[in-house]
């Protein structure tokens, strides 16, 4: 956080959430309202970011783009499914590690995901 004397003639009287409190009959009316736009700018910034996330995390679409799997072109299903893919494989590879962390028995969880996965690739129309 950027350091700001609030007054140009001021005694520091305590410290505050804000760092230094001061003291003083003058303020220095340009490092406020240069304080103020910095906090401004981080507010305007939490909001973009706010409506971002909202965008994406909508239920039932795909990105800001608000598409259901459905509606999304066949390039953009394929890329959808090779991304669920890559971060499945990824989180069963994970999971393995922590098998092996916790002492279990590996093999038989991994035997677990490969009926699963097996059961679903027979299930595929």
């Amino acid at each position: 956080m950027t350091k700001l004397n609030w007054a140009s003639d001021s005694k520091i009287i305590g410290f505050g959430v804000f760092g230094k409190v001061y003291i003083s009959n003058e303020f220095d009316k340009e490092q406020v309202e240069n304080y103020i736009g910095q906090i401004k700018n981080k507010f305007d910034f939490l909001v973009y970011q706010n409506n971002l996330i909202t965008n994406i995390m909508e239920k039932g679409t795909h990105g800001i783009n608000e598409k259901t799997f459905e509606e999304l072109s066949y390039a953009d299903q394929a890329r959808s499914l090779n991304a669920n893919i890559l971060d499945l494989e990824r989180a069963l590879n994970a999971h393995l590690r922590k098998t092996l962390a916790k002492e279990k028995n590996v093999k038989e969880v991994k035997e677990k995901y490969i009926l699963q996965l097996k059961r679903l690739i027979n299930g595929l129309n």
